[in-house]
């Protein structure tokens, strides 16, 4: 919780320093801003929502045990399998989310537009929401099993002193919505890594051959703005989408794990903190308004980004 905590604060400055920051005159900045708009409302949302649930997984005799610390444990039955559908949507939205920024920052050369970016957010959240979805009824069909039955199956480790514990629902791999789910995931998992690369490499290999730097300070935009996105980039891969890919791997293999969700979750808690303070930390322009505004510092030297230096980027369309 403290993770998350940490992540909501952190991401909702960084909203509050990107619709601030007076640096929209150029470009790349423009361009930066919008991908940051979109991460960040997707972890301020994850973060809100995880505060509430406060899930820790257990994963014995190919099933997933869900235990909650948060409002479900109060909520009537009919009510968990949605929230278990919001609640693995935003988890694989951390990862689907990477593709279509890539994505869009390689068209972007050609069209800037929000509806562009719009367009690809809406398919990477139904890629989450196909998954999510059997999840739900996954958690649907051990609920209708009773929970008792799966009480029987918990591992001693997760029941207190007085024999009592917040597990409220699991997935069972013996239903086909839950091998579906985990299948789903594994596939998504894989695929956002690999076309995140994909178009990593490509808008690489078109800033290098097609850019024409009008002066110093326009290289330095663009390193920022590069340094920016990877750090975006290595927060959601490795601890969000690697953790992901291996855990549900396991599942898939029939690894017992009691304390391996816990370790998934605890990553997962300080991807949104983690992602937002690299991104403070490589945007100069961002760090330095921040700090103004925090601490009442000056600058030393002149943002350029702030003075809308201009960034010519000429593209050729491969057929």
């Amino acid at each position: 919780m403290f993770g998350q905590t940490c992540g909501l604060i952190i991401t909702l400055t960084l909203i509050v320093v990107v619709f601030n920051f007076h640096g929209s005159t150029n470009k790349v900045v423009l361009l930066y801003g919008r991908l940051v708009i979109a991460i960040a409302i997707q972890d301020a949302v994850f973060c809100t929502y995880e505060i509430g649930v406060q899930h820790i997984l257990c994963f014995s005799g190919n099933k997933m045990f869900v235990n909650a610390y948060g409002w479900e444990q109060f909520a009537p039955e009919w009510i968990l399998p949605p929230a278990f559908f919001f609640h693995i949507f935003f988890i694989c939205n951390t990862f689907t989310f990477l593709p279509a920024i890539y994505s869009y920052r390689y068209e972007y050369l050609k069209k800037l537009s929000w509806m562009s970016l719009f367009a690809r957010l809406g398919i990477s959240m139904t890629c989450s929401a196909i998954g999510s979805f059997a999840a739900a009824l996954a958690a649907r069909k051990s609920l209708i099993r009773g929970k008792e039955y799966y009480l029987k199956l918990l591992p001693k480790a997760w029941f207190d002193d007085h024999g009592q514990s917040v597990f409220i629902y699991a997935v069972d791999l013996d239903d086909n919505e839950a091998v579906f789910w985990v299948f789903s995931t594994i596939v998504v998992s894989f695929s956002s890594i690999s076309t995140t690369v994909y178009y990593a490499i490509k808008s690489a290999n078109v800033v290098r051959e097609n850019i024409h730097e009008e002066s110093p300070s326009s290289n330095s935009v663009q390193k920022q703005f590069n340094r920016g996105l990877m750090a975006q980039t290595i927060a959601i891969g490795f601890m969000s989408n690697v953790p992901a890919l291996v855990l549900f791997s396991c599942i898939a293999l029939g690894f017992d794990g009691t304390y391996l969700g816990t370790q998934f979750m605890f990553s997962m808690s300080y991807v949104s903190a983690t992602g937002s303070c690299m991104t403070i930390y490589f945007m100069r322009g961002y760090r330095r308004w921040l700090g103004k505004k925090l601490f009442g510092l000056k600058d030393r030297y002149d943002d350029n980004t702030s003075k809308g230096t201009s960034v010519k980027i000429t593209t050729t369309q491969n057929n």
